[in-house]
């Protein structure tokens, strides 16, 4: 297999695989070969909490070749009795992190080898996460990066992932140089950075011989994918409510005055007020309206019961849905063998709608068995949890020939410009991906 021999022969690496392209079984694969040739010990995989509990172990179990891999998972009421056992996998999830190195845990482990799952939780070089793990990179014999959405918002997003991947070798060892060479500062503040003229090809170039992209398309037999977009108008009130907000920041809601800080703050309640409803500043959400959720009736009453994956973007978006289908389950917060038992269900076609967050369920789900159709309630501006939930079910293992994505979109308001952005980032990503196949 091609990414596995590409991966053995490196020390650092990206493998930049799409989901079902087995970025998991080619990881373990290696391990296994390489624990073999005495050139690798113990494994530290940093992977999000659903992968860590059933991704990898799943995996493990399910092929003879890796059932030898011993391993435990350090999360949970066990993680600190955990540390002391002697495996030959052990996985944590980010959030973990700060708990691990607080314990001493990689000494305790004396792991030689990491891999972080989905690097892209390390592409901003400013949180707590990267910077625990920047001193101690050197550590490591081998690392490897696994994703397969690399720059979600562009191509600042490389440069967290790549330091963890090679100490700064390809990317260089600051943000700051990295910033200066290859962007132009623009925008209110200098704080938007745009690609300068030839940088795209020149950060290909570095990255290339280093990673390996493997795309879906080009290797399975992948149903089409069709989006459908459910525009809605917003009631006549509703309406007034979204251009006070647009226009002064601040809006009426019956008693209650609606207050954004900044812009940042407006963009997030006229999104809120799209959806139908908003919250005060005391986190109280107010309802606007029900065009939404209606809309979502109407697409729930065409499948005829056939089962749908619904996306939702705030909490009260969440709490208008579940008024309207109240035995809909919901995916955010399930873990164990409730979340077992409710995804077996749904893929099995026995739930007709369920609900998720994208944060929650955007890695490590198979929910293709009987659903074609996912439904966007609301769009997140984060095109990796965008691309990552769709694909839960535009995935190898799907039976139809066709996955069709709904979203419902409010005519004349933020939810077209953040529709407009995930594309824009899209296409960026994509001309990276395509430009970084060829292997050096």
């Amino acid at each position: 297999m091609d990414a596995l021999k590409f991966v053995m022969g490196r020390c650092n690496c990206g493998i930049f695989l799409d989901p079902g392209m087995g970025k998991t079984s080619v990881a373990l694969a290696a391990i296994t070969a390489l624990r073999h040739l005495g050139h690798v010990d113990r494994v530290l995989i940093i992977a999000p909490i659903r992968p860590t509990y059933k991704v990898w172990p799943d995996e493990i179990k399910k092929w003879v070749d890796f059932r030898h891999l011993s391993y435990t998972i350090l999360h949970g009421p066990d993680k600190d009795d955990n540390l002391n056992l002697v495996r030959d996998v052990y996985l944590i999830n980010p959030e973990g992190l700060k708990w691990f190195f607080a314990a001493n845990g990689l000494a305790r482990i004396k792991a030689d080898m990491l891999i972080i799952d989905e690097s892209t939780k390390f592409k901003d070089y400013s949180t707590a996460r990267f910077k625990l793990m920047k001193p101690i990179l050197g550590k490591f014999k081998r690392r490897w990066i696994l994703t397969g959405e690399p720059a979600p918002n562009g191509y600042l997003d490389l440069f967290g992932q790549c330091y963890v991947m090679d100490q700064g070798n390809a990317l260089g060892k600051y943000i700051t140089h990295y910033r200066t060479q290859f962007f132009l500062q623009d925008g209110w503040g200098g704080f938007n950075y745009t690609l300068r003229a030839g940088a795209a090809e020149l950060i290909q170039e570095k990255i290339r011989p280093s990673v390996i992209r493997l795309a879906a398309e080009d290797h399975l037999d992948m149903p089409e994918l069709i989006f459908d977009d459910i525009k809605v108008d917003l009631p006549p009130e509703a309406r007034k409510i979204y251009k006070q907000l647009e226009d002064n920041f601040l809006a009426e809601v019956g008693d209650a005055t609606i207050l954004s800080v900044n812009a940042g703050a407006k963009g997030s309640k006229c999104r809120q007020v799209a959806n139908g409803g908003v919250y005060d500043e005391t986190h109280f959400a107010h309802h606007v309206h029900d065009v939404k959720t209606e809309a979502l009736a109407d697409l729930v009453e065409q499948l005829q019961g056939q089962p749908l994956l619904v996306a939702y973007e705030f909490q009260h978006d969440l709490t208008r849905i579940q008024r309207v289908f109240p035995s809909a389950p919901c995916l955010t917060g399930l873990s164990g063998k409730k979340l077992d038992v409710t995804i077996d269900a749904f893929n099995e076609g026995k739930i007709p709608i369920l609900l998720a967050h994208p944060a929650s369920a955007g890695h490590g789900l198979n929910l293709q068995g009987s659903c074609h159709n996912v439904c966007y309630y609301g769009l997140t501006w984060d095109l990796d949890l965008y691309h990552q939930f769709y694909k839960r079910v535009w995935r190898q293992g799907q039976k139809s020939n066709r996955v069709i994505v709904h979203r419902i979109l409010a005519d004349r308001t933020l939810d077209a410009k953040v529709a407009r952005v995930l594309q824009g980032k899209a296409v960026t990503q994509e001309i990276f991906l395509k430009a970084i196949k060829e292997v050096a």
